[in-house]
């Protein structure tokens, strides 16, 4: 009969597993400060200063501080490292990438002033920022002394009957290929289902490995009126592209368990988006050396869609029998569109500019990240009940944040030296503290026609994840530290 049933699994096209869950919801809700070379040297400290494309994806009224038409491209070298603990036991991790940071266009009409005439320019600006990098990857491994992920893939199936375990309503993704691989086994043909690991005594492992980014397309129009007061608006798109794959493994280290030796779970997930928001900006200049501005993004507005597939090995005894074999089952390709809307976010900026001697700027953003929320676009009862459900999660399990960026640039001639400092606060409602600090340097060089800036930001923050759950036992958490590193390089062209 399992051999039927592992049969009938390969041949199923079509299956809609609702994977989706609140950490979706905040990856594609929490963006960073990315751009060019100039902005990120002083932490995307730029809502108040304008004139650099970063700045229109924080204040679009600085489009209007604009006085030439400007080329602008920025490449990146990213380097991301992750220490990760688990059950007592620490691994590093590397992963590097190249890609491009920003991208962009500037037009600018200045003028003809004319008697009475305050209008001084307006800005046309298209471009793209990057927003997040999910390049990472990490590696965990410790010994579970207490349970097994054979317990999590029982508790799925339970109340499932096993001729049923195969069908559109069942888990084909992992219960169902860990029953089709002899990891968990039907008590007499019943819907009740025992591990063949029981009491932990399993050395697990895990690698997970990300790549992809979420890059703003935008299109963003700025005008200056009387060098007082600058407004502007966006429309932007973002687009995401992210890739994971995850390596889950167990094993008999101590030989505890007649009837296992090992087994891996191997799961591959594709997701593709594209969004669209707008931006609204105004920036007015108190004082000759004085600007403040303020900046309200609205919702995006982001459809998904998930590819997703998991395999499951096992080397394991068959019931009755005390031969380990070889099994491996394979899921169908899943597929799964939604819609997710993220939070609004309020901004507020203010700068100190001396023309002679540089800068010192500050932006404060306020974001709650429990106002995010799916949209399955379902009429199937299970999945509006689980889009209630999860929403519900997300109001539950996140909070308003304040994220601070402060920077400051000090000239010379024609060289520029900047730093900078940035906190994106808490985004968890509990005791969980995925606070993330940056630290920045930045040089740069400008010549009337000609500009060249480097940045180099170093950032860091804590993450905490568990690889299954279980709903009457407590499972190990791994608590991984990531530091990123990011060099980037901006070349401009004004005419």
């Amino acid at each position: 009969m399992k051999n039927l049933l592992a049969a009938a699994v390969l041949i199923l096209s079509s299956l809609s597993l609702i994977g989706q869950s609140e950490v979706d919801a905040l990856r594609y809700s929490q963006t960073y400060f990315g751009g060019t070379a100039r902005s990120m040297g002083t932490a995307g400290a730029f809502g108040a200063l304008g004139a650099d494309l970063t700045a229109i994806s924080v204040n679009p009224a600085g489009a209007g501080m604009y006085r030439s038409s400007e080329l602008v491209f920025t490449p990146s070298l990213y380097f991301a490292n992750t220490e990760t603990s688990y059950i007592e036991q620490s691994n590093n991790d590397d992963k590097s990438n190249f890609n491009f940071n920003n991208a962009g266009l500037v037009l600018t009409n200045l003028m003809r002033k004319k008697s009475g005439e305050r209008w001084v320019s307006t800005t046309w600006a298209f471009g793209m920022n990057r927003l997040q990098n999910f390049n990472s990857r990490y590696f965990m491994r410790g010994t579970n002394d207490a349970n097994s992920i054979t317990d999590h893939f029982a508790q799925r199936a339970q109340g499932i009957a096993p001729d049923d375990l195969y069908s559109n309503e069942a888990d084909p993704y992992s219960s169902t290929l860990a029953y089709g691989t002899y990891l968990i086994n039907d008590v007499a043909g019943s819907s009740t289902y025992v591990p063949v690991v029981t009491d932990g005594g399993v050395e697990q492992e895990e690698i997970k490995e990300n790549k992809g980014a979420m890059d703003e397309y935008y299109i963003a129009l700025g005008a200056n009126y009387n060098n007082k007061l600058y407004m502007g608006g966006s429309i932007a798109f973002p687009f995401i592209n992210f890739k994971s794959n995850t390596f889950y493994k167990e094993r008999d280290k101590d030989n505890a368990h007649a009837s296992f030796d090992n087994m891996e779970l191997a799961e591959f997930l594709d997701v593709t988006g594209l969004g669209v928001n707008a931006k609204f900006g105004l920036m007015y200049r108190a004082h000759k050396h004085v600007r403040v501005g303020g900046a309200m993004h609205t919702p995006t507005l982001l459809t998904i869609d998930e590819s997703f597939s998991s395999r499951v090995t096992s080397n394991v005894a068959t019931p009755g029998s005390n031969e380990i074999e070889l099994f491996e089952q394979t899921s169908p390709i899943g597929n799964f569109e939604y819609k997710l809307k993220t939070p609004w976010k309020l901004v507020g900026s203010a700068a100190y500019v001396h023309p002679s001697f540089g800068f010192v700027s500050l932006d404060v953003e306020r974001v709650d990240y429990g106002q995010a929320s799916f949209d399955f676009d379902s009429v199937n009862s299970d999945e509006v009940s689980y889009e209630v459900d999860l929403n519900n999660r997300i109001n539950n399990t996140y909070k308003a944040a304040t994220n601070v960026r402060l920077g400051a640039e000090y000239k010379k001639d024609i060289f520029r030296f900047r730093g900078g400092i940035a906190h994106y606060g808490n985004a968890f409602a509990n005791d969980q503290d995925s606070a993330r600090n940056s630290y920045t340097l930045g040089f740069g060089m400008r010549e009337k026609k000609f500009y060249a800036d480097v940045a180099y930001v170093h950032s860091k923050t804590k993450d905490f994840y568990q690889p299954y759950s279980l709903a009457s036992q407590s499972v190990p958490s791994a608590e991984i530290e990531r530091v990123n590193n990011n060099v980037v390089l901006t070349f401009g062209f004004r005419w």
